[in-house]
């Protein structure tokens, strides 16, 4: 044990601990990215290691410094030597795996070979090998988790003083959620009170760091529990703070093993999903290793009847020829939300008049607000389909809370939500081939219900054509939108509309079946 732990005194170490490293599996990858941070496509945490890690437990050093024991086969291993109080000395920056059976000793690789020790039965060789045991106070393999492990100390020692407006010492150690963490985990982290190796980019105290930088071997005590401001600062005494020694080793385990916060890849982790059923689930030890969940129970959540917020018929008034471009069209149902026509001509409409589109025109609206249910109606007569995406109703730009239904090249409905990541779903059917003298005026619609577990519903012509999952937990916010175009698109008439629109209707909540069959009548 002691060759290469320069400076540390034989009877030192008094045992090992053994961890494993989990690589992260593709199910816990679900295209989210607000979920992850910098570095990190899941977020484990602050910008210290990219992995997950289970604890095993540990094992007893003879004064020899040896060890003899087993570990689970097939698995990516990796030791710490700890002090009598259960603090590391040194660890091994990499990870062994066994084979069921397979034997190995440490000499031979760790040290020259004019180094190695003279052929002398270690002292732990004289017995059986022992089996991985819990820690003080602790079970057999699990994960470690900050929310379970260091939380639970900070409430019990730590907030009554470092917490609410004016917390001592400016150190905030509450546990109120964060985007992705807590507060008390960022504010150690950012103080930066605890030793931890950065593995990727990420802020730092005085600004960002570039990542990987750390991998170099280092003398003992370099790193952990025995080099960090958190564990100086309560071993010389603070205020009438008294760890419990079991608390004590959790809390130096977290820090040695490199300051995570989650336990597993598993969960949704941006503070937006909050009412997500699937929001920070805590770890099993089945999930810590690899083991994706079975989903939770999905919330079938009571629909919210509709009101009409917008409507915009593009009739004519009473006696009037035509309307040029830039005219307003007046808000039928007298919400005060006016759209603005550009660049469009008048046409006879499937009720009344319509609006002609070429790609370049549009209809310019919004003042709608943050609709976390809505829905959005009107009659369409599609002329080519030529782009991916053919905006019916988009919301400016793209970014999270944007709404955009649209039209693909087959006729189907799509309609994609940002929600920190792009969610699209469409519909099963079509309105047909809309080229030529074949088009036709169809009536489509589509529910939105963007609350956790919530619905997007898509109905062509009356008939409700297809409802799937949506998830998005961000409320669409309609503060400014185009009808047949896209801001984003401006002056690419290819891309945008080409066709006729009429009566387009936008609710603050679900139209039902029976009001999808009675606008498409």
């Amino acid at each position: 044990m002691y060759q290469g732990l320069t400076g540390v005194p034989r009877g030192t170490v008094k045992y090992l601990r053994v961890l494993e490293q989990i690589p992260r599996p593709w199910s816990a990858w679900q295209g989210r990215g607000e979920d992850g941070v910098s570095g990190q496509m899941v977020a484990v945490s602050w910008f210290t290691h990219i992995w997950i890690a289970v604890l095993h437990g540990i094992v007893p050093v003879e004064a020899d410094g040896s060890a003899h024991f087993t570990v689970p086969a097939g698995r990516n291993l990796y030791l710490q030597a700890l002090d009598e109080n259960f603090m590391e000395v040194q660890r091994m920056r990499t990870f062994v795996n066994f084979q069921p059976g397979e034997r190995r000793s440490c000499i031979g690789c760790h040290e020259p070979r004019s180094q190695a020790p003279p052929p002398n039965r270690p002292t732990a060789s004289l017995h059986a090998p022992v089996a991985i045991a819990p820690q003080p106070g602790d079970s057999g393999p699990r994960p470690l988790h900050y929310p379970t492990d260091v939380q639970p100390i900070l409430d019990r020692h730590c907030v009554r003083c470092h917490s609410g407006p004016k917390p001592k010492a400016a150190l905030d150690l509450s546990p109120t959620l964060t985007t992705h963490f807590n507060r008390s985990y960022e504010s150690i982290m950012e103080a930066n009170l605890v030793n931890a190796i950065q593995e990727w980019a990420g802020r730092r105290k005085g600004g960002w760091q570039a990542s990987m930088e750390n991998v170099e071997a280092v003398p003992a005590y370099s790193l952990g529990s025995h080099k960090s401001k958190l564990i100086a600062h309560l071993r010389k005494g603070h205020s009438d703070v008294k760890l419990s020694r079991e608390e004590w080793v959790r809390l130096v385990t977290w820090i040695d093993v490199g300051a995570p916060y989650y336990g597993s890849y598993f969960g949704r982790r941006h503070l937006r999903h909050k009412d997500n059923k699937d929001f920070r689930p805590a770890p099993t030890l089945a999930s810590a290793c690899g083991q994706a969940p079975p989903p939770p129970p999905r919330l079938h959540r009571p629909d919210v009847p509709a009101r009409l917020v917008a409507h915009w018929t593009f009739d004519l008034p009473a006696g009037q020829a035509g309307e040029a471009s830039g005219d307003l069209a007046a808000d039928a149902c007298d919400n005060a939300h006016p759209a603005r026509l550009v660049g469009l001509q008048r046409a006879p409409g499937r009720r009344g008049g319509a609006i002609r589109l070429d790609g370049l025109g549009y209809v310019q609206a919004g003042g709608l607000g943050s609709l976390e249910t809505l829905s959005v109606a009107m009659w369409v007569k599609p002329g080519r389909l030529e782009h991916t995406w053919t905006p019916l109703l988009f919301t400016d730009n793209w970014k999270p809370a944007s709404f955009h239904f649209s039209l693909l090249p087959d006729g189907r409905l799509n309609l994609a939500v940002n929600s920190g990541s792009d969610l699209h779903n469409a519909s099963r059917s079509g309105l047909g081939d809309p080229s030529g003298a074949g088009a036709q005026w169809h009536h489509v619609a589509v529910v939105c219900d963007s609350r956790s577990d919530g619905v997007v519903r898509f109905y062509i012509d009356g008939r409700r054509d297809r409802e799937v999952v949506l998830d998005a937990s961000v409320a669409p916010l309609l503060d400014s939108l185009r009808i047949g175009a896209y801001n984003g698109w401006q002056g690419r008439a290819k891309c945008n509309f080409h066709g006729l629109i009429d009566d387009v209707r936008v609710y603050s909540g679900m139209i039902s079946d029976a009001e999808a069959a009675e606008l498409a009548r």
